[in-house]
This record gives C-alpha cells, sequence and structure tokens, in this order.
C-alpha cells in the first residue's frame, strides 16, 4: 500500500504540526501524514513523518507513540524508540512526498532518559545541506523539553532526519513547517577592469582584474575577436585573476574575465557571476632595421711581397653603416677571423709575407628608432689577396780576377777581370790607398771588363772591379753585385846608366 497522500498544490503558509491522537489513529503503516491525528493539514505540500532504525533514514514499519512527553502535560507525540528495535540509530525522519521544498523553522523536542548527542540533517535533491547537533544531558534528569530553532541551512529542503547517539526514550512535536527560503550566491563586484594594451610583437600584454563579493571566487578567461565580453572563446588554463595575452604575432584581440563566486550554502543557485569589461590587446608588428645593400664589392689583388692591396666596399641603405673587416683561409665569406681595428670602408691587407689570404666585410645599419632588430647585417664576398715573393737579380760569379801587376813607370799595367751569371753585366773600377776592395775611389770610365792601371809615376796603389747584374725582369732586387779581389799595381822609378868623365889631362 503507498502510504504517500497527494494533496493539491497551494501556497504554503506557517503550519505547526502537533501530533495529540493516540497510537491506533496517528499513522498507517509507520508512517503519518500531515493532517492525521489530529495533526494540521498543510495545503500545497504533503508531509510524511516516520521513525527511522539508522543514519541513512531507513524506516521503522512499526508505529511508536509514548504519551506523557512531560510528567505535567499528557499529549502524544512521534517517538523513536521501542524495547522491540534491538540495535541500530534511533531516530524520526519528515519528507514532502513530492520531493517539493520546504522550511523546517523548529521543533519541540522531549527526553524521557537515556543521554545521547542528537543530530540533525537537512538534504535537498539527495543531497546534504544542514547539519545541526545537540545533547541531551541538559534535559535527561528532569525528563525536559526544549525548542530547537533551526538555521539557515535548512530554510529549503525536501527531507530531514533527526537521530541519536544511543538509544534514549524522545520525541519530537509542534513541527514548524514554512515556506522554502531561497538563498542564491552574490555577484561578484569586479573593482579594477582589465585595461587596453599596445605592445609590439614579442612584448609583454598582462591582464588583470580585482573582484570582491565572495567567499570563493574564481576566473576564466575569453578571447574576442570583436569588441565584445559575449560569445568569445574560452582559454584553457586561463583561470587566474591576471592573464597573459599572446603577444608572438601581430594583430587585435578582446580579452574579458568572467568572475564566479561559488556559495555551496546557499539554498537556490550556488554560484553567481560578473564579466569584466572587454580590454582591446593590440600587437604591432616589430619595426627592423633594414638591411644593407653592398653596391660595390671587394676586389681580388695580386702583389709582390711589401706593394699595396687595398680592399674596398662600397654600401647604402642606412643612416649610420658600420664596417669589420675579416681575414679567412678559404674562400668563404663566414667564419673568418675579425681584424682588429679594420672598421673602415677599406682596408690594407698585410703584403709583408708571400701567400694567398681571403677578406671579406660585415656591414651594419644600426637604427635606433626600431622596434625590433636595430641592426642588420650585409656581408660582401670574399676577395682573394695574393701576395707573391719578389724575384732578384743573380749575384754575378767572378770566374777569373785581376792580378797583382808590378812594371816599370811608362809600362803597361792592364787589369782584367771574367765573370758569368746575368745577361747584362756591368762593371766598374776603383783605386784605393790600401790593400782593400770596399771604400775605394771610383775611377770614371773605368767600365769595362778590364783596365789599364796608370804607371806615369813610381808607387803602389790597389784596384778592385764592381760587377753588377742587371735584371729588369726581377719583382724584387733588379740588380746585384759581385765584388772582386784587390789587385796590386807597383809602378817602379826607373835607373838610368851613368854617364862616362873624360878625362882630358895627362901626367
Amino acid at each position: 500500500m503507498n502510504p504517500f497522500i497527494d494533496v493539491a498544490a497551494a501556497a504554503i503558509t506557517p503550519t505547526t504540526v502537533t501530533f495529540t491522537t493516540n497510537e491506533a489513529t496517528a499513522w498507517n503503516d509507520g508512517i503519518a501524514e500531515d493532517g492525521e491525528g489530529g495533526s494540521a493539514n498543510i495545503a500545497g505540500i504533503n508531509m510524511q513523518f516516520y521513525n527511522i532504525s539508522d543514519t541513512s533514514g531507513t524506516i521503522i514499519p512499526e508505529k511508536l507513540i509514548h504519551g506523557d512527553t512531560q510528567q505535567s502535560d499528557s499529549f502524544h507525540a512521534l517517538t523513536s524508540y521501542a524495547s522491540n528495535i534491538a540495535s541500530g540509530w534511533k531516530g524520526m525522519g519528515m519528507q514532502s512526498s513530492d520531493g517539493a521544498e520546504f522550511r523546517l523553522k523548529e521543533f519541540f523536542y522531549s527526553n524521557w532518559g537515556g543521554s545521547a548527542s542528537i543530530t540533525v540533517v537537512g538534504y535537498r535533491n539527495g543531497t546534504e545541506v544542514g547539519n545541526t547537533s545537540f545533547t541531551t544531558d541538559e534535559l535527561v534528569n528532569n525528563y525536559d523539553s526544549k525548542t530547537v530553532i533551526l538555521g539557515s541551512a535548512f530554510y529549503n529542503v525536501d527531507k530531514v532526519l533527526l537521530y541519536s547517539t544511543g538509544p534514549t526514550w524522545h520525541g519530537i512535536n509542534n513541527i514548524q513547517i514554512d515556506e522554502p527560503i531561497i538563498t542564491n550566491a552574490a555577484p561578484p563586484t569586479i573593482g579594477t577592469q582589465p585595461t587596453d594594451k599596445t605592445v609590439n610583437v614579442g612584448g609583454s600584454a598582462s591582464l588583470s582584474v580585482a573582484a570582491s563579493g565572495g567567499a570563493t571566487l574564481s576566473y576564466q578567461w575569453y578571447s574576442n575577436s570583436t569588441n565584445s565580453n559575449v560569445g568569445g572563446s574560452l582559454i584553457g588554463g586561463a583561470t587566474s585573476a591576471s592573464y597573459s595575452a599572446p603577444t608572438s604575432s601581430a594583430g587585435t584581440t578582446y580579452y574579458y574575465a568572467v568572475v564566479t563566486n561559488t556559495d555551496s550554502s546557499a539554498s537556490g543557485n550556488q554560484t553567481a557571476t560578473a564579466t569584466s569589461n572587454a580590454a582591446k590587446v593590440t600587437v604591432n608588428a616589430l619595426t627592423h632595421a633594414a638591411t644593407p645593400t653592398i653596391n660595390t664589392q671587394p676586389t681580388d689583388k695580386t702583389v709582390n711581397v711589401g706593394d699595396s692591396a687595398n680592399l674596398s666596399v662600397a654600401a647604402s641603405g642606412g643612416a649610420a653603416l658600420s664596417y669589420q673587416w675579416y681575414s679567412n683561409s678559404t674562400n668563404s665569406n663566414v667564419g673568418g677571423t675579425l681584424v682588429g681595428g679594420a672598421t673602415n670602408a677599406s682596408y690594407s691587407a698585410p703584403t709583408s709575407s708571400a701567400g694567398t689570404t681571403y677578406y671579406y666585410v660585415v656591414v651594419t645599419n644600426t637604427d635606433s628608432s626600431a622596434t625590433g632588430n636595430q641592426t642588420a647585417m650585409a656581408t660582401s664576398n670574399a676577395a682573394k689577396v695574393t701576395v707573391i715573393s719578389l724575384t732578384h737579380a743573380a749575384t754575378p760569379t767572378i770566374n777569373t780576377q785581376p792580378t797583382d801587376k808590378t812594371v816599370n813607370v811608362g809600362d803597361s799595367a792592364n787589369l782584367s777581370v771574367a765573370a758569368s751569371g746575368g745577361a747584362a753585366l756591368s762593371y766598374q773600377w776603383y783605386s784605393n790607398s790600401t790593400n782593400s776592395n770596399v771604400g775605394g775611389t771610383l775611377i770614371g770610365s773605368a767600365t769595362s771588363a778590364s783596365y789599364a792601371a796608370p804607371t806615369s809615376s813610381a808607387g803602389t796603389a790597389y784596384y778592385y772591379v764592381v760587377i753588377t747584374n742587371t735584371d729588369s725582369s726581377a719583382t724584387g732586387n733588379q740588380t746585384a753585385t759581385a765584388t772582386s779581389n784587390v789587385a796590386t799595381v807597383t809602378v817602379i822609378a826607373l835607373t838610368n846608366a851613368s854617364t862616362p868623365t873624360i878625362d882630358t889631362h895627362r901626367q
């Protein structure tokens, strides 16, 4: 048999349910309905009252009525103990038969012996929403009673259980049922809105919101392609009061935050939201320094050791161009070695030793007004500088040295030299007062391989010849000399026979 009785819906008015009947007529199948047994009939809701054997609300089918809830008073109440219930939690329950919500304002509690802790639990849609407790110690000695007033947690419930921690004679009556009071979470208040940001690509665009008005606030940021705080796209992971908008690419995006207040104690809507204004984030494309243009490349050079090897570059495309030359052992304009101090558009490559070296220059344009890269570079081609070893005229070889001469005054003293080792040999004779082939006096016109030393006066003179090989094809020294040994020329004074004397006088 279905013990629940449906009552036509009507506006609930505050009603106190008081059981005054006896056991025989108070309820059917262990469940009392409002309006039975002399209790009030609550318009608009069908309340059911029953005893339970455990904290889960298992209904006890026995009808448990106990009289004399107070020694001086005689009325009957819904009770929660009987000797035939062997074990388990003991208590009472009440609920609406169709799940309609109600407010449990208060009830009258009586105790006839036994110390226990009494717990009152409210439910809504199967979920616990209220819990309070009290002890019987203050009542048990005098078989006393008290009015239990319930708080806001019981403003809108559809079931309430009351149970004790142990067997005790007790009951409830004068149960006051009222219209449910719906409490909702309060909408947050946004005190500080996110503000517009204009940044360059790669810059920081941090947005933030400050909100109050709830014990537990949560945040969710959204992006939008239009200036609106509705219809945006949820940004995964953006659940803080601040959000760093992406700036990796140029463009305009709008962002807003939805702030949610969650109030688990609310009997109605446990969440309420507030939406911030849309903040415009403009990301500007970076401007970069212009790359220089190399109009004239450095050219290859082939020079002799010690000659000049000037390299130069002509570039344009920037107000402030700077230069840095590099040397390389290979024909490449990367991986070279920086040449210290070589910071002009031209560079004089070293030529002190023979070999091949490659040179290139990096031209840099510096633009301090650029928002991105403020420098841009262009690298020239590699110029090959070949330094050739010098070739020199060959040193002549003196095959026959001039020889010493001893002659009389007026005789011939011919000196000669024989040399080889050059296509164009020339000669220059020198005289000296000492036996040395250096420091002599050049003899004008004595420029042949032979020389007739003067013998007009007696004496000794020393002669040597410097032989020069001239080679106009040589890249280095085009002349080379060889100096002969010293030849000594001794000129002896003449001696004449004595003239005889004729003695004409005879004795």
